[in-house]
């Protein structure tokens, strides 16, 4: 079954709705409710969800503790994921602190920095060693780590995405602005601001002539 990124994503914000509707004491919840919540079609969530067998009931809905079971083994969230985070700027520096990560079942086992910078920086941020980039092929063989978050500027991007595939690591997530060439049997998320910026501000406003973001 090939299911694209825009069908993960949208089951990324079900789930998403679903921990809402849980907080506000639902049991139950019918397609255009959970449609109408995230600006999208009853018939698109029946879709989305048929793509993985989950079925409700026309009269009855579908029920809340089912979905999340359902998203969660979907979304692999029913075990912690170790990641490792190649930056120690900014970026890479506030995902360690900010939590989020943590929240949402992720595990930040180690940073890592160019050689180089390695003297500026902390051996450890917020509990989480830093270790230099030549470290990571040893350090992923070792604690068979599948995941990481590529969080450097632009002109270094590409070069520590090399490193990454070299190392062992199956997918990344690039947060650079830079469009990463990869090997095909890699998985790679771009997330590039400047575009998501001008994606929002074309469907703001255009939001009255009814074009559709999915």
């Amino acid at each position: 079954m090939e299911v694209s990124k825009r069908v993960i994503a949208r089951f990324c914000r079900y789930r998403a709705a679903i921990i809402r509707f849980m907080q506000y004491g639902m049991k139950v919840v019918f397609s255009e409710e959970l449609a109408q919540s995230l600006g999208l079609t009853s018939a698109q969530v029946r879709k989305d969800f048929s793509m993985f067998r989950i079925s409700g009931k026309k009269k009855a809905g579908y029920n809340i503790e089912f979905l999340m079971k359902q998203f969660n083994s979907i979304l692999e969230k029913n075990r912690v994921q170790r990641i490792v985070i190649l930056g120690t700027g900014p970026l890479g520096t506030a995902l360690v602190n900010d939590g989020i990560l943590l929240d949402n079942n992720f595990s930040i086992a180690a940073l890592f920095e160019e050689d180089s910078r390695l003297e500026a920086i902390p051996v450890k941020i917020n509990e989480v060693p830093v270790f230099p980039i030549s470290k990571l092929i040893t350090f992923i063989g070792s604690e068979k780590i599948k995941y990481a978050i590529i969080a450097v500027t632009d002109d270094h991007a590409q070069r520590i995405l090399d490193e990454a595939v070299l190392s062992g690591i199956k997918g990344a997530l690039n947060l650079s602005g830079r469009e990463l060439k990869s090997p095909r049997a890699f998985t790679i998320n771009s997330v590039n601001i400047v575009s998501e910026m001008e994606n929002l501000i074309f469907f703001t406003q255009n939001k009255s002539k009814s074009i559709k973001a999915y």
